[in-house]
């Protein structure tokens, strides 16, 4: 799912973003730029009608926006970090986003990517290393393993 893409293709470090509509169009935008996408309206509908029946926030900060779209083409796994916080829900910000985009028909790969990266993400070692680290690579071959 990574391997086709380097860490400047699929991580997005201390970027500014306003709000949720932003993150949808900028992982849109990326994705057609990566040509995982022809659609980039149609992506960003899917994330906004996804954002609007499914909780995507996982807590400290972290959200996993995803979708199982057919107008996806290839699946993968971008990471963003923002410089601020992006209010999430009523009650919760996120800084941490790993968006997860899979084709419609790929259900098993889907279910495995969320379980994967929420995993991830409650290891200690790993979560310092999406907040603090500098290096694209080091953050990618967690992601990766």
């Amino acid at each position: 799912m990574l391997n086709n893409f380097s860490a400047n293709d699929l991580l997005l470090l201390d970027i500014e973003i306003n709000d949720k509509n932003e993150l949808f169009e900028i992982i849109a935008k990326k994705t057609k730029e990566l040509g995982i996408t022809d659609d980039e309206s149609g992506v960003i509908e899917d994330f906004v009608t996804k954002d609007k029946n499914t909780v995507t926030y996982l807590g400290n900060e972290y959200a996993i926006p995803h979708i199982r779209s057919s107008k996806i083409k290839n699946n993968v796994v971008l990471f963003i970090r923002s410089k601020n916080s992006i209010k999430w829900s009523d009650d919760d910000e996120a800084r941490y986003i790993f968006s997860i985009l899979i084709k419609k028909e790929d259900r098993n790969t889907h279910i495995e990517a969320l379980k994967k990266i929420s995993k991830k993400v409650l290891d200690k070692k790993s979560s310092d290393i999406f907040k603090n680290s500098k290096d694209k690579e080091e953050i990618l071959s967690i992601i990766k393993s």
